[in-house]
């Protein structure tokens, strides 16, 4: 495993992490992709997994 300049992984096995900060956007692990969001509050509000969209809400 592998780690960016404040302690992320970047790296394990065949994943590849990337980040903004402290928030996970994207894995990549072979021919599999998940992409996060998030919103003004740091709030993880969808993921996609293989261009399959799911959206959370709070309340």
């Amino acid at each position: 495993m592998t780690y960016d300049e404040i302690g992320n992984p970047i790296t394990s096995g065949s994943k590849t992490f990337e980040w903004c900060g402290r928030q996970l956007e994207r894995i990549t692990d072979g021919d599999n992709t998940y992409v996060y969001a998030y919103n003004t509050d740091g709030d993880r509000v969808s993921k996609t997994v293989n261009g399959v969209k799911t959206e959370y809400f709070y309340n």
